[in-house]
């Protein structure tokens, strides 16, 4: 099982938190706390039958580290043993810095179905719901061996809500049930657009993740 996963947020300003001005990584900074773990004290306990051995003081690879978030904040690429503990870190910043967010389970067979009934109810596949990792995120961490990673931008965002409205009464079952409830965050976006011009903020694009 899969599970998709969608941010409003414009691109632009979620790259902005790789190499953040020192306000925003602040913010970051606070947000991510909670994922940290408690900090370590030495232990020592004394085998039976030798010498004081000592615990391993490192948490695992998943687990986020203030040294990560720092990373990521000076806009330093991601080693490959820190990218999960990192991506957890930007999906965590990715939800506080947007103005909504979407997810729901699916399988890669569902997912192909979901494109295909689309398809056949007249979507162009332009706004396929594949078509959401075409375009590289530009974030200085890469992709899980089993995630994918994209963006469309607001225009595009807007076509799509109103290609998949008219495609609903077409579709039906699982499909239908799936789309209704996409339309259902989508619509918030022309509210969101006119929170963000009064915040003086980029109307938000689009951020998709998806991982098997």
């Amino acid at each position: 099982m899969g599970e998709l996963r969608l941010f409003a947020i414009g691109i632009d300003e979620a790259r902005d938190m790789f190499a953040a001005p020192p306000e925003l990584a602040e913010r970051l900074r606070v947000a991510a706390a909670p994922l940290f773990p408690p900090p370590a004290h030495r232990r020592r306990r004394r085998d039976l039958l030798g010498p004081l051995v000592r615990t391993s003081l490192l948490p695992p690879g998943d687990v986020p580290l203030p040294g990560d978030a720092e990373h990521l904040l000076a806009g330093r690429f991601v080693t490959p043993d820190r990218i999960t503990a990192a991506w957890i870190l930007v999906e965590h910043w990715l939800t506080e810095l947007s103005w909504g967010t979407y997810t729901t389970s699916l399988t890669r067979g569902e997912l192909d179905a979901w494109d295909f009934d689309l398809a056949r109810a007249g979507m162009s596949s332009t706004y396929a719901i594949g078509r959401l990792f075409n375009e590289e995120l530009g974030f200085p961490v890469r992709p899980l061996p089993d995630q994918q990673t994209g963006y469309i931008r607001h225009s595009q965002v807007l076509n799509a809500d109103a290609a998949l409205t008219l495609c609903l009464e077409q579709l039906s079952g699982d499909p239908a049930v799936r789309t209704q409830n996409l339309l259902g965050w989508l619509d918030s976006y022309p509210g969101w657009a006119e929170a963000a011009d009064t915040a003086h903020r980029p109307r938000p694009d689009l951020i998709g993740l998806l991982s098997w």
